[in-house]
């Protein structure tokens, strides 16, 4: 921030979001991912974001105009009913008959193929950092489709797993620590934000 005083012009955003993940991850990460490459993939409703970690440290980051809203959005035009109705049709999975193949299978080969395209930018860069493991969190994550395409369709020999942050923290009632388990990758964001 001096350095932008100094230079004349004002601060008025900061854009902390790969901070957040970042920070989320570590409720995550192993001490033997911490000396690896690791690559934190967070699919939200209007953004997918890539980080990779190497050492503690962010070494590059990417992301895209690319979320799980726009899946739900696609559900909801193409069977007249309410965004959050369709948004619950695609976590649960309760689909309409013909729509795997109509939306939800193109949105997930869209979605790998941005990851895909992503990553080849950090491996042909001058980086010589290998990732080992691939964690997801964000909504997108909860899309249980997805998370098996990427785990057979990336193309890398990467270790691919859902944040799950519950195992870490302490809780006062117990129905908190079920919500969490069922929805936590969804909400890895606020968690490293906190």
């Amino acid at each position: 921030s001096q350095c932008v005083n100094e230079s004349g012009l004002n601060t008025t955003i900061v854009d902390i979001a790969s901070h957040a993940s970042v920070r989320a991850a570590e409720l995550v990460l192993t001490s033997e991912d911490k000396e690896s490459g690791v690559a934190i993939v967070d699919i939200g409703a209007s953004q997918m974001m890539l980080s990779i970690l190497h050492q503690g440290n962010v070494i590059f980051t990417r992301s895209k105009s690319h979320g799980g809203a726009v899946c739900s959005q696609m559900i909801s035009e193409r069977y007249g009913v309410p965004f959050q109705e369709a948004e619950k049709m695609k976590i649960d999975g309760h689909l309409p008959e013909g729509c795997d193949m109509d939306i939800i299978t193109p949105f997930i080969n869209m979605t790998v193929n941005h990851l895909r395209f992503d990553l080849r930018m950090f491996t042909n860069s001058a980086n010589k950092v290998e990732i080992k493991k691939l964690i997801l969190m964000g909504g997108g994550s909860l899309m249980e489709d997805l998370v098996k395409t990427l785990k057979q369709d990336l193309d890398m020999e990467v270790e691919v797993e859902v944040a799950e942050p519950y195992f870490k923290l302490d809780f006062k009632h117990s129905s908190d620590k079920n919500i969490l388990k069922e929805m936590g990758p969804k909400y890895m964001m606020a968690l490293g934000l906190a």
